[in-house]
């Protein structure tokens, strides 16, 4: 309960030369893990990032899970730069967690750039056994456009973008698992956060973006920094 989990916070912050053993055991005792349970505490001491990753690359299809957010200053161990480092740097799927509730995993939306990567990341999804019922959608943002001062020559790029998007479109529906696609225009890290927040969880899958796209810019992070709900980083 928070009153163990902040004694722990306060023997790590104010004694810098921790026992890892004697952690070891309060962290399995508060979190009810036995010597006979297939459940492992590692400890150990460096930099967050380089050892998560080290250990994750010991077991067979990792999972990690990261906090993004918390009030102790134990739970602000792992949060901002250090989960989006470990999010964007592992090749293994990295959940981005928020708050102190689980979430019942019913509903999932994976923003997409209509690119194949998309679309073989969310057959990964569907070969993943979260259980029954899973609804599924893809999400796709175009950005918004600024009018330019020429208007013939904002017309003439217009009519491109719409011309490169519908052909794209249509070649993505064509392709890959029959998904639903649900399209918005706007800034795409604020409409993905505002959607994402009707759904259990967001995947993201980053990359870099080039062509009409190519604003996306940094769109992992920037949905991670944004987001309320847990979002789940994935490797195509």
């Amino acid at each position: 309960d928070e009153p163990v989990s902040q004694s722990l916070e306060q023997q790590i912050m104010r004694n810098a030369a921790v026992d890892l053993t004697s952690l070891g055991k309060s962290l399995r005792k508060f979190y009810r893990i036995d010597e006979k349970s297939k459940n492992r505490v590692v400890v150990k001491e460096g930099e967050p990032v380089d050892i998560i990753l080290a250990e994750a690359k010991k077991l067979n299809n990792p999972l990690i899970i990261v906090g993004s957010q918390g009030r102790g200053a134990l739970s602000r161990f792992l949060v901002g730069s250090d989960a989006e480092k470990i999010a964007l740097k592992c090749p293994f799927p990295v959940w981005v967690h928020r708050g102190r509730k689980t979430v019942p995993l019913h509903k999932i939306v994976m923003p997409t750039d209509l690119s194949a990567n998309s679309q073989n990341l969310m057959k990964k999804i569907r070969n993943w056994k979260f259980g029954k019922n899973i609804s599924l959608r893809y999400l796709f943002v175009r950005p918004a456009t600024v009018p330019m001062i020429n208007y013939p020559q904002y017309k003439e790029a217009m009519d491109k973008i719409r011309h490169d998007l519908s052909k794209t479109l249509q070649q993505f529906k064509k392709q890959g698992p029959k998904i639903p696609l649900i399209t918005a225009e706007g800034n795409a890290a604020e409409r993905i956060t505002q959607i994402g927040h009707h759904y259990d969880v967001i995947a993201m899958n980053p990359h870099h973006h080039s062509g009409f796209l190519s604003s996306y810019g940094h769109l992992t992070s920037k949905v991670m920094r944004l987001s309320h709900n847990p979002v789940l980083v994935l490797k195509s």
